[in-house]
């Protein structure tokens, strides 16, 4: 994790010294107060609060084990996360530190990963990568 101040570049967090070592900072999310990075493999959460670092959840003990986050985007009062693989779209709520299935893309829809998600318009978008005989897909989801 490296940080621009303006003028000039430093690291911030190295996740390769944490173990196992994550060797993949996939995608950040900023809240007023904590600055969340998922990494991988092993699918980790680890959230910032200005002066420490700290594993705030996982995925890969799930089943199945999902190896990788790799977009993340707040939503309707949670943190919402998109797997690889699998294609899973899950959300997380802080105070419990427990993860729910909001919709398996992978399972329903033949899709291998989430690669982006947006707040949009009082919705939240996921886009995916296809697999096998479907393309990239954006789905919505409202939970109004």
């Amino acid at each position: 994790m490296w940080k621009w101040d303006g003028t000039a570049w430093s690291l911030c967090e190295d996740l390769g010294q944490e173990r196992p070592p994550q060797s993949l900072a996939h995608s950040l999310w900023s809240s007023p107060s904590h600055l969340y990075v998922t990494a991988g493999p092993n699918a980790q959460l680890w959230r910032f609060d200005g002066r420490s670092w700290e594993l705030a959840g996982g995925l890969s003990k799930l089943n199945p084990p999902q190896a990788e986050m790799d977009a993340l985007e707040y939503y309707d009062s949670l943190l919402f996360a998109g797997t690889n693989p699998n294609c899973q779209v899950r959300s997380y709520s802080e105070p419990t530190g427990q993860w729910t299935l909001e919709k398996d893309l992978g399972a329903e829809h033949d899709q291998i990963y989430v690669g982006g998600m947006v707040v949009h318009d009082g919705a939240l978008y996921v886009g995916t990568m296809g697999g096998g005989r479907h393309g990239g897909q954006v789905w919505e989801l409202s939970r109004s």
